[in-house]
């Protein structure tokens, strides 16, 4: 299973302990689960003898979740400051952005035209690919200075990294260097931990016996320019199986000189830094000020605060901690990539002239689900009439949220409760006030479109067995496609194609309700929600009530870890689609029952046999 972090050594017998999160797939976690689910690897497995610190591993699950709140004190410095918000996952890196609070009110005082009330706005799409200008002193001295003292980001920004288009045919391909998709490698510890799907868009340099790393790249890795290694914080380039432990990119910028090292959370923070500045200059240009005549030594936009947008297998704590690492210090706020999808679909599309006069569009799933409520009153009216047993008081609407990118395919229930009377009235950002997520499933994989029909199904077995009376309540209101216009109609048919196996069921009838959403839905809705976090948006605001897209597990090992040994199989600890957060999880084992079970691994699954078998080793002398 992919086991995304930790494990320590425990006292008494040199028992190890190795906890992880893992998001739904892993053939691992089969025997383990409650329920007879389908799963794939998410960030590839540590090895068997291999445990991380337990630092920062079993609260993994809850980082999305815990991550979405702000204190006063952060509000308040950020709220001179525009929402940077990021789809960072996405088949490209949409930027978003959501006013600062002195702009914000501004707008409302004028409200000049319907426009003016929808505040999130999209701003750029990056390359999800960092390219990089190589064979060229100035751009190798800027990015040395960056990764030595932390500062430079203009000079990087405008001579080393190249974020045009690079699909043109007159681009010197052999002065760009490319780095493919770098938040794969967020959190990752070593080489053989990396998912398979991202160890193809790489070449791997071997791992050196040096304490120092020599500069021994080989022809190959000279001429693409980019490979990746084992690494440690220590600067060696030998794993030491702790926390410390990092793959690097390493990075031949300049035939002449020697090879730079970058972390991943590096190479994401150019990514990031250009975000932010994209958003400075959309902001300056409305202001009617010219970004040139800036000083290149100011980079106030580094302050910018962060939103991202996070797909479920991507949200265990090592990529997490690794992204945070990635934001230059300013405080970020994290979303699950389906439920900002779900928020940017609720978002007016734009503006439409009615009786020569502008107002906002009609949001086309709102009406759906405003019908579905409508009708689910009305058929409680009826019954209150007949004198009938009364249909679900607590009704809400289910919406099926499908997601697919090139790394991997998302598919999330939520619930949508509470409509706000008050939208597109005074408000155009707050449809629904409570967003309640039923169950997530999530697949990074190579080809992620082959695996609709696995998800879909496993999707359908979770919302039968939590929700039981949604057969009763007309079945799912809707199924609604996100991200690029390509992606949604490959999943659109694949979808349907899905349903037409599944007979007699009233739930998941082929009737079902399709909507597709704008290109830019995600990084839109995740400036929404972070608007909320940082409360800038006035009341009805929106709750959300978030299940955990991973399982939290832990495994042991009684010999202290060493070659040869073996660690038992992993035991969920907090099970996926649990409510969040979650409290803590106690473990505690003498040093007596450690040696029994050394002896004996069965026992720990044996709580009456163990205490007998460890009395016979407090008695021992």
């Amino acid at each position: 299973m992919s086991l995304a972090t930790g494990g320590a050594g425990a006292g008494g017998a040199g028992a190890g302990l190795s906890m992880a999160a893992m998001a739904h797939g892993g053939p691992s976690a089969m025997a383990t689960h409650q329920h007879t689910r389908a799963h794939t690897n998410t960030a590839g497995g540590a090895g068997a003898n291999t445990a991380a610190p337990m630092n920062a591993a079993a609260l993994g699950a809850d980082q999305l979740d815990k991550n979405q709140n702000l204190n006063w004190k952060q509000i308040k410095s950020a709220a001179s400051y525009p929402i940077v918000a990021m789809d960072l996952y996405g088949d490209n890196v949409d930027v978003a952005l959501f006013p600062s609070v002195e702009e914000k009110d501004d707008e409302e005082d004028g409200f000049n035209s319907p426009e003016d009330w929808v505040l999130s706005k999209h701003v750029k799409s990056l390359s999800s690919n960092l390219t990089l200008n190589k064979e060229n002193e100035t751009s190798y001295k800027a990015l040395r200075k960056l990764l030595t003292k932390s500062k430079g980001y203009n000079n990087v920004l405008k001579n080393v990294c190249d974020f045009d288009d690079t699909t043109e045919k007159d681009k010197d391909s052999s002065a760009k260097m490319e780095i493919p998709s770098p938040q794969l490698l967020l959190g990752i510890r070593q080489v053989k931990q990396l998912h398979k799907a991202t160890m193809k868009k790489y070449t791997v340099e071997k791992e050196s016996t040096h304490a120092i790393q020599e500069d021994t790249s080989s022809k190959k890795n000279n001429e693409g320019g980019v490979f990746i290694q084992n690494g440690n914080l220590d600067g060696t380039t030998v794993q030491q199986n702790n926390d410390f432990d990092r793959v690097t990119l390493n990075l031949k910028l300049h035939s002449s000189k020697k090879t730079l090292t970058v972390l991943p959370e590096e190479a994401v923070g150019l990514v990031v830094a250009k975000a932010k500045q994209s958003v400075h200059e959309s902001n300056q240009k409305k202001n009617g000020k010219d970004n040139e005549g800036e000083d290149e030594d100011d980079e106030e936009y580094l302050d910018y605060p962060l939103a991202f947008a996070l797909p479920a297998w991507a949200c265990h704590d090592n990529a997490i901690d690794s992204l945070m690492d990635a934001c230059q210090g300013t405080n970020a706020v994290l979303y699950q990539r389906s439920v900002a999808a779900l928020a940017g679909a609720l978002v007016p599309p734009g503006l439409a002239v009615h009786e020569g006069k502008q107002k906002l569009k009609k949001v086309p799933l709102f009406d759906h689900l405003i019908k579905k409520i409508g009708e689910h009153a009305k058929k409680t009216q009826v019954a209150e009439q007949q004198k009938k047993p009364l249909p679900n008081p607590s009704y809400a609407p289910m919406v099926i949220m499908a997601g697919l990118t090139d790394d991997g395919i998302e598919l999330t229930a939520v619930e949508v409760k509470k409509p706000n009377p008050t939208f597109l009235k005074t408000d155009c950002h707050v449809p629904f006030q409570e967003l309640n997520v039923i169950a997530s499933i999530a697949y990074h994989h190579t080809n992620p479109l082959s695996l609709v029909q696995k998800a879909f199904c496993l999707l359908t077995d979770l919302v039968d067995e939590t929700c039981p009376e949604l057969e009763e309540d007309g079945g799912v209101a809707a199924i609604v496609t996100y991200g690029s216009i390509e992606k949604q109609v490959k999943l659109n048919v694949a979808v349907k194609k899905t349903l037409e196996g599944i007979e007699d069921d009233e739930v998941w009838k082929q009737g079902i309700h399709f909507e597709s959403t704008p290109e830019h839905a995600v990084s839109i809705g995740t400036a929404v929600l972070a608007a909320v976090s940082h409360s800038r948006i006035s009341r009805p605001s929106v709750d959300i009530y978030n299940v955990a897209p991973n399982a939290v597990g832990i495994s042991y090992n009684f010999h202290g870890g060493k070659k040869g040994t073996s660690w038992t199989d992993p035991k969920v600890i907090f099970d996926y689609d649990r409510r969040v957060p979650a409290g803590p999880y106690k473990l505690d084992f003498s040093a007596a029952e450690c040696v029994a079970m050394k002896e004996n691994p069965s026992l720990l699954d044996d709580t009456e046999n163990i205490v007998d078998e460890a009395e016979k080793w407090n008695k021992a002398k």
